[in-house]
């Protein structure tokens, strides 16, 4: 289970997560032949994350959008156990600002 990330976690630690998250997805994926594209988003953001060349705020919602749109194109359809991890996943660029 993840550790809770506060708000104002830095990049690294919701970098850490993510990689956690997307590699246990990923797992859960493997024999599913209708996920293939998502796998791919998946691997893809995988690989960014490990190689940092970007701000992790702005990788992670870039990542939401694609994932968001691949799973309305593709109509996929995951386990629940998928689901909460995929939100969780989700989650980690919810960044507060302010007060």
């Amino acid at each position: 289970m993840m550790s809770k990330l506060n708000w104002f976690s830095g990049g690294k630690e919701r970098s850490d997560q993510a990689l956690a998250l997307i590699t246990e997805i990923l797992r859960e994926l493997d024999t599913d032949q209708n996920s293939q594209a998502l796998q791919k988003i998946l691997a893809n953001y995988q690989n960014e994350l490990r190689k940092e060349e970007c701000p992790i705020p702005f990788m992670l919602s870039q990542m939401n959008v694609e994932i968001s749109n691949i799973l309305n194109k593709k109509a996929i359809s995951l386990s629940t156990t998928q689901a909460k991890k995929l939100k969780q996943l989700l989650t980690l660029s919810y960044i507060r600002y302010g007060y």
